[in-house]
């Protein structure tokens, strides 16, 4: 990929996912899979402490996922700005610029695990087959660490260095994921020295998806793999290796039953109706 494509790319990623709020002086991007639900319910509480608004065009599968439609926090992004102004919201003194990081085999196992496992709308493509009603980790890992640019990939298994750009930008703090508790604490003093007065709500934790252990999933093979896969993430941040615990190898096949497969049918009802509404709306 060019530095051109890249750049585009980046222009593209932060058209939706950076947030400016000039009263506040603040500028956060996200990255999915690092704790961007629970910031942006922060930010959300900071400038509406309404419940969210239900969007029906939005192809979310729980109430507390309408925090990623994007009109949710009517805050601009980056793409907002040019010139003198941006200069100073990307540089300038006076401002908190954050974001927030996560250690590679974590976020992918948990990319897994919330989006393709039972196949959230708009990932059918990682579906083996017509008749399959979940993605098995293994061929979700080989099919990414094969066939996927890191760079280039979906936003929530991107390489965290394409989606940050943490040399580019003059980050005030970036958030190892397990330090995130640290922020609410971080913007109180930020608003402090800017003189302002305002209440910094409380950090939410928001769990998104259906959980499972890595234990017999994520195997050294897959470790050695990960770490080659995002080679440029484990450079910039230092990101530790895990240390396994023996377990047998594990397939998903052993965690399906009704139960999830009722996710799965909901998951493409969901889609349907998306695509219902979506052509509804084309035809005016």
């Amino acid at each position: 990929m060019t530095d051109s494509a890249a750049d585009a790319l980046f222009r593209e990623w932060i058209g939706y996912g950076s947030y400016v709020d000039e009263a506040r002086r603040l500028v956060y991007i996200e990255t999915p899979k690092a704790g961007c639900s629970s910031v942006k319910h922060l930010l959300r509480d900071l400038i509406d402490p309404r419940p969210l608004q239900f969007n029906p065009t939005a192809n979310q599968t729980r109430l507390a996922m309408m925090i990623h439609d994007r009109g949710q926090i009517p805050l601009p992004t980056l793409n907002s700005f040019s010139g003198a102004r941006l200069d100073d919201i990307l540089q300038g003194d006076g401002w908190f610029r954050f974001c927030a990081v996560r250690n590679p085999f974590e976020r992918f196992f948990s990319a897994w695990c919330e989006k393709i496992f039972l196949c959230e709308p708009g990932y059918e493509t990682y579906l083996p087959g017509p008749e399959a009603r979940h993605v098995e980790f293994a061929d979700f890992y080989r099919r990414v660490t094969t066939r996927e640019n890191p760079l280039t990939c979906d936003s929530h298994w991107r390489a965290q260095t394409a989606l940050l750009r943490p040399d580019a930008l003059a980050y005030s703090r970036i958030y190892d994921v397990r330090d995130l508790a640290e922020l609410p604490g971080d913007l109180a003093r930020h608003f402090a020295a800017i003189g302002l007065d305002a209440t910094v709500p409380e950090l939410r934790r928001v769990n998104e998806g259906f959980s499972v252990p890595s234990d017999g999933f994520v195997t050294p093979e897959v470790l050695a793999g990960l770490r080659a896969f995002y080679h440029a993430d484990f450079e910039r941040f230092a990101f530790s290796e895990p240390k396994l615990g023996w377990a047998p190898e594990r397939r998903a096949a052993e965690l399906v039953n009704g139960f999830t497969d009722a996710i799965f049918e909901r998951n493409r009802l969901i889609r349907a109706h998306h695509d219902w509404l979506k052509q509804a709306m084309a035809r005016g």
